[in-house]
C-alpha cells in the first residue's frame, strides 16, 4: 500500500486570500532560513525576496534584465522544501526591483531641524481646527476611529502640501499622529 504523500496544509493569508508556502533557502556556505512566500500565479519571477536575504544567500549572480520596473539584478537560489524532497537552483530577484530599500531611503532623508518641525506642528493644528469647525457636530458624534484617522490624514496631507514636502526623501510621518509623537515633534 502506498504511503501518503507529503504535503503542506495552509490556510490562505492576506486580503484577498492568497496561497502560500514554506521553503528553505540556502546558502553555499551551508546556513539556511526558512520563508513564507506567497504564491503569485501572476508574476513572471520564479522567486522574490528582500535584498538582504537575497545577497545573503544567491549562489552567483545573473545577468540583469530590463523590465518596466527598471533594471532586475538577479541571483541564482537554492530552494529547498523538504516536505516533498525538492531541491532545486532557480533565477530570483530582490523585492525592490532596482529601487532602494525602505532602509536605504530612510537613510537618504533629508534632516528636518527644529523650524520645520514647529511649522508643521502648527500647520497641523491649524488645518485641525478649520477641519474640526467645517464638520456638522451632529455628524462629528457619529464618527468611528477610522473616520478620525481618516480626517487626520487628510489634515497631514494637507500640512505637508501647504509647506511642499510631500517628497518621500523627506521625513516619513506615520499616520495618524498620536498626541505623543506630536509632541516628539515639535
Amino acid at each position: 500500500m502506498p504511503g501518503t504523500p507529503s504535503q503542506q496544509r495552509n490556510i490562505y493569508r492576506g486580503e484577498p486570500a492568497r496561497a502560500w508556502v514554506r521553503v528553505q533557502l540556502i546558502g553555499t556556505n551551508g546556513r539556511s532560513r526558512e520563508v513564507d512566500l506567497l504564491v503569485d500565479t501572476g508574476n513572471p519571477c520564479a522567486i522574490i525576496i528582500d535584498k538582504a536575504t537575497m545577497h545573503s544567500l544567491r549562489w552567483r549572480a545573473s545577468l540583469s534584465a530590463d523590465s518596466n520596473f527598471g533594471p532586475l539584478e538577479g541571483s541564482w537560489l537554492r530552494i529547498a522544501i523538504l516536505e516533498f524532497a525538492f531541491d532545486v537552483k532557480t533565477l530570483g530577484y530582490p523585492d525592490s526591483y532596482g529601487k532602494p530599500t525602505a532602509q536605504e531611503t530612510w537613510q537618504s532623508r533629508y534632516p528636518i531641524d527644529r523650524a520645520e518641525r514647529e511649522r508643521l506642528h502648527l500647520t497641523i493644528e491649524r488645518i485641525q481646527t478649520q477641519m474640526e469647525n467645517s464638520i456638522d457636530p451632529a455628524s462629528r458624534e457619529s464618527f468611528t476611529a477610522a473616520d478620525e484617522a481618516s480626517v487626520h490624514r487628510r489634515v497631514v496631507r494637507q500640512a505637508r502640501g501647504e509647506l511642499g514636502v510631500l517628497s518621500t526623501t523627506w521625513r516619513l510621518i506615520t499616520l495618524p499622529i498620536q498626541p505623543t509623537t506630536l509632541a516628539k515633534i515639535s
